[in-house]
């Protein structure tokens, strides 16, 4: 009698439970599966929620909106990266990664008989391994603060090769019977740019286009030289030096224009000349070249 007594009462609370959880609405309001990707849009006003494809139909397409109150206050953080970015994060404050490039460079105003070719100088950059953006003007544009990193070689392959006497950068044909390989002068610098960012209101290839201005201000701290050739025995030579008088500080200015979603065009220039000291060639840099996912 006490076991039917205790099966009748255990069944009384499991009917209870199971009509309660029938009278409460669910709190499921979509549900797809095998979704491609989904998209969340959020403003102070509301969000809306857009899955697309589904396990069934890779091409379906579903939306689900909700607007909240007037008395919500919306939060948000996320990390901006070379890889997406929210147009619709409430947050102006962003960090970004973005800018490897590579280009060609030229030395502009060297001595005449110098011979820098630049056509095979390369200039290879990291503009932002790391920066700070501050979006303005309703995330038409942005200010940011970076660190980033570039390596510039001036090469020589014709029968001039550079030479480092007595302190100073020089030129100077190769010993008699010597077959040429190349002769290059190398600085590495580590830059702090400075950049403005303006959406300019138009497509390009299915992407806004967009221009970049801005400084850089580097530290450069390291510059060799380094020339190769065979002698007239074939044997091959090699001779190097450092710390060949490079200017420490100097700045670049620099001007981007984005051709689609992750590459765009870039030229760089520096009033200052590359190499500082009494009787140094005096020439600037100057570059073009591509850059991608900034």
């Amino acid at each position: 009698m006490m076991i039917r007594n205790i099966f009748m009462v255990a069944l009384a609370m499991a009917s209870s439970i199971c009509a309660n959880a029938t009278a409460t609405d669910p709190d499921t309001v979509l549900s797809v599966n095998g979704a491609r990707n989904v998209i969340i849009k959020e403003s102070p006003d509301g969000f809306e929620l857009q899955i697309n494809g589904s396990k069934g139909d890779s091409l379906a397409m579903v939306t689900y909106s909700e607007s909240f109150d007037s008395d919500v206050t919306v939060k948000s953080r996320f990390w901006r990266s070379i890889l997406k970015e929210d147009r619709y994060n409430v947050d102006k404050w962003s960090l970004r990664m973005g800018g490897p490039g590579i280009g060609w460079t030229n030395a502009c105003g060297a001595p005449d008989g110098m011979g820098f070719e630049m056509g095979k100088s390369l200039e290879i950059s990291w503009l932002n391994a790391l920066s700070v953006s501050y979006d303005i003007f309703s995330l038409r544009s942005s200010i940011s603060v970076g660190i980033g990193f570039d390596w510039r070689n001036y090469k020589i392959t014709t029968d001039r090769r550079l030479t480092f006497e007595n302190g100073v950068v020089g030129s100077a044909p190769y010993p008699e019977g010597a077959v040429a390989y190349d002769s290059r002068l190398k600085v590495f610098s580590m830059g702090f740019p400075v950049l403005y960012r303006q959406n300019l209101g138009f497509k390009v290839l299915g992407e806004n286009a967009q221009l970049s201005i801005g400084a850089i201000f580097n530290y450069n701290g390291h510059a060799s030289i380094k020339t190769r050739w065979r002698d007239a025995m074939g044997h091959k030579s090699k001779e190097s030096y450092d710390h060949v008088g490079q200017r420490k500080f100097s700045i670049d200015y620099i001007v981007m224009a984005r051709l689609c979603g992750f590459v765009g065009v870039y030229a760089r220039y520096s009033p200052m000349t590359v190499l500082q000291g009494a009787g140094q060639p005096e020439f600037r840099p100057f570059s073009t070249g591509l850059i991608c996912f900034w």
